[in-house]
């Protein structure tokens, strides 16, 4: 079965997603950073390198700098950085350059409060205290299939690393507090990231629900639906 954290162990996959990463944080940082200079008025193209190399760089760390404790502070610490950034133009008079760093950094911020604000009421009011770890070998479904299918996919994480796994138990972030009452079917880290798998039959319609709510308890999370029946 394929590792529903995208996690391939092969070196040439890879280089392959840390080179695709690097290239969106480049093109992304490098059209902030030349509009920026422009708006500034300086050098364009300095702006264009500083900003591609800036966002290269945080886009091959960002799935071992953004999860987590430290992923909050990173997120807190960027989001710092681009509100003085806009104080700063503003009360130079710049009043582009304020407006544009302002956008740049409410985007991600409002995006990120947008999923929260969707999160239940019986999510958002649950004890933030984790519950203890239950043992994994347990059934999740009255199908056989979904749970060998289960038991040989956390053999293979484990393979590879995986810890703070738990199954069929109320939501934890990376963090470990309980999130929510819900209860995905398996749920793990890996590489300093918090996953969640659920496992639906075809005719059940229940997947997308499923990710919608894991992710509006836990932003920072990653969502696996597998369907077998």
């Amino acid at each position: 079965m394929t590792d529903p954290s995208g996690n391939d162990p092969s070196l040439t996959s890879l280089i392959i997603s840390t080179a695709i990463r690097t290239g969106i944080g480049a093109l992304a940082g490098g059209t902030i950073g030349g509009i920026d200079a422009k708006l500034r008025g300086d050098d364009v193209l300095v702006g264009v390198l500083e900003g591609g190399l800036s966002g290269g760089t945080i886009g091959a760390a960002a799935p071992l700098a953004f999860v987590g404790r430290f992923g909050t502070l990173a997120f807190s610490y960027f989001t710092a950085q681009g509100v003085y950034g806009a104080y700063e133009a503003f009360s130079e008079g710049e009043i582009l350059l304020g407006a544009f760093r302002a956008i740049v950094v409410t985007v991600p911020a409002a995006s990120k409060a947008k999923m929260k604000s969707r999160q239940l009421a019986r999510d958002k009011n649950v004890n933030s205290q984790a519950p203890r770890d239950l043992p994994t070998a347990r059934p999740i479904s009255r199908s056989e299939t979904q749970n060998a299918a289960l038991q040989k996919l956390i053999g293979e994480l484990k393979a590879k690393g995986a810890s703070k796994i738990r199954v069929d138990q109320q939501q934890v972030d990376s963090s470990g507090v309980r999130v929510g009452v819900n209860r995905p079917d398996l749920q793990y880290e890996l590489n300093g990231k918090r996953y969640y798998v659920e496992f639906d039959r075809a005719s059940s319609g229940r997947g997308r629900p499923h990710a919608l709510r894991l992710l509006s308890n836990d932003p920072d999370g990653e969502v696996h639906l597998i369907t077998l029946d």
